[in-house]
């Protein structure tokens, strides 16, 4: 029940992102609306405590400290979940910012990087992504045009309800 919590508290935050322009409508979209999709308390009370230090100005490693994590962050989903929905709100659109701040962090990383990193992309789009880190990914065979072409793929398909994904060799894959 805690994952299934922090996973929709995860879904409804890129839900959010998606549609917001701006910080204070992301803020405005996530708090008006995330409490009705958790159930477990001690998460609820987390995500009182981002908005209470979102409202107080607090840096990332303000709200670790707060959550007792100022030596890094825990792969427990009541812990990792209250970071990143704080750095991806407190530094809304800036990728770089808010990737980096959060994977500085410690503990965890791999986990709380993917996440707010996802979240910080849908955000600031493909254009906030430094461009050499883009060209820094070596993915073999799924290279970025592969992902890019992924990407639209799955657009379309929304639009559309159905989809092709595009192919990769398989062979190729064995040989990674």
């Amino acid at each position: 029940p805690k994952a299934e919590d922090g996973a929709m508290v995860v879904a409804y935050a890129a839900a959010c992102s998606a549609h917001a322009k701006d910080r204070a409508t992301a803020e405005k979209l996530f708090f008006d609306f995330v409490f009705q999709y958790v159930k477990g308390e001690e998460l609820k009370q987390r995500l009182l405590l981002i908005k209470e230090n979102l409202e107080n100005d607090a840096t990332v490693s303000q709200m670790a400290a707060s959550l007792s994590m100022a030596k890094g962050v825990s792969g427990y989903i009541n812990d990792t979940v209250p970071i990143v929905i704080f750095t991806w709100l407190r530094h809304y659109g800036d990728f770089t910012k808010t990737l980096e701040e959060t994977i500085f962090l410690g503990g965890d990383a791999d986990t709380t990087g993917a996440i707010v990193g996802a979240l910080a992309g849908i955000a600031s789009g493909e254009a906030g992504i430094p461009e050499k880190w883009i060209s820094g990914i070596k993915e073999w065979p799924a290279n970025v045009n592969w992902m890019k072409g992924l990407a639209n793929e799955l657009q379309m398909a929304n639009e559309r309800k159905s989809h092709k994904t595009p192919k990769l060799f398989w062979p190729f894959l064995l040989g990674r």
